[in-house]
């Protein structure tokens, strides 16, 4: 019996646990805006089949992130490629650019990102046919190798994607910034065509970009609109990295600030306590009204929730760590052990909000 919905109703993460814990074994189709992709589902993981109208990513693209991987490198063996017709990964194996180690990294990653790619679409129809796979499995290298993927990660990577791209495409937006393409180096091309913009589209993205151009100067250019165009101007930058933001000089002087009010322990206004244990909500009680600092009481929360953890409570220790983080969500300890219990309790969406949190906090920190 198949299992068919949209993502209006229903989101990505939610099935993708749902099928995980329920072990089903068969293809989850996902479409939107004429783009498909097809991810199977067993026992061992997730993989993705070769089917699909999505254009995969290219590898070139993801080896140039790799430290010591240089644009001369790719750029030389795709020479190479183009006259013998080998697979890239042997090329730069041979030529002892990479291991094969790093090679199947970057091929996972490369599977990974097509994956997590889908969470970025918007009223997504989804269709889960039990069963084997009719169709073959992609197999980026073209040498009878498919790779077995873990769903917690997918959804950890997807979550983060997700945020990442949200505060980019929210800067751009937002900016007076002007965007060029790289001169220097291998000139990479787009080879996707994201949230349905039509190929052609891409292509004539270098010319336009051949001088600094705003993001407004890009929409009329391509007639495309505005937001479009900052998808994606968003994408090529998080995905292709072959764009460059050049920030316009600002003239407006900066606002006087008041001067910063004393301190006062909100933190513990902060705490908030979801348990039906009366002696653990009555010993958490104790420990925010007598602890001198967040950190302090976060660490005396942290034994709490090991106590009561070895006791067999795992529910109860994992809201205790919640509320922990509740008044000290900048430490970077507690959100992975955190994390690490949500995900041992297979409540993955909880782990993955935790982790974008986490992202939140740091992108506030940065800028």
């Amino acid at each position: 019996m198949s299992l068919k919905g949209d993502t209006r109703t229903v989101g990505l993460a939610d099935i993708f646990q749902a099928l995980a814990l329920s072990t089903r074994q068969g293809t989850l189709s996902i479409s939107s805006g004429g783009k498909e992709i097809k991810v199977y589902f067993d026992s061992t993981g997730v993989r993705l089949l070769s089917t699909g109208t999505l254009r995969h990513t290219r590898l070139g693209s993801i080896l140039l992130e790799r430290e010591g991987f240089s644009p001369r490198d790719l750029e030389s063996a795709l020479k190479i490629q183009k006259s013998t017709g080998r697979k890239l990964g042997q090329l730069l194996v041979e030529q002892g650019i990479l291991t094969s180690d790093e090679i199947n990294d970057c091929l996972r990653r490369q599977i990974e990102e097509e994956i997590c790619e889908i969470f970025l679409w918007s009223n997504a129809e989804f269709n889960f046919d039990p069963g084997p796979p009719v169709e073959d499995f992609f197999d980026p290298a073209g040498e009878g190798r498919t790779f077995e993927l873990n769903v917690i990660r997918i959804l950890v990577e997807a979550a983060r994607n997700v945020d990442e791209f949200a505060v980019l495409l929210t800067r751009i937006q937002s900016s007076n910034s002007r965007f060029v393409y790289k001169k220097n180096g291998f000139p990479v091309m787009p080879d996707t065509s994201p949230f349905g913009i039509p190929l052609t589209v891409v292509g004539r993205l270098p010319d336009v970009l051949e001088e600094p151009r705003t993001l407004d100067e890009i929409a009329d250019s391509l007639s495309i609109e505005r937001d479009i165009a900052a998808k994606l101007i968003a994408h090529l930058i998080k995905r292709a990295s072959v764009l460059e933001i050049a920030e316009l000089p600002s003239l407006k002087l900066a606002p006087q600030l008041p001067p910063p009010s004393p301190p006062r322990n909100i933190w513990r206004d902060k705490a908030h306590f979801n348990i039906t244990d009366r002696f653990c909500r009555d010993k958490l009680d104790e420990i925010v009204h007598s602890a001198n600092t967040p950190e302090e009481a976060a660490a005396r929360m942290t034994q709490l929730s090991d106590s009561v953890h070895d006791r067999g409570d795992d529910r109860t220790a994992a809201s205790i760590l919640k509320a922990a983080l509740d008044i000290a969500p900048c430490d970077a300890a507690l959100r992975k052990k955190a994390v690490q219990v949500f995900v041992s309790q297979w409540k993955f969406a909880e782990a993955a909000k935790l982790v974008v949190e986490g992202c939140q906090l740091q992108h506030a920190v940065a800028s």
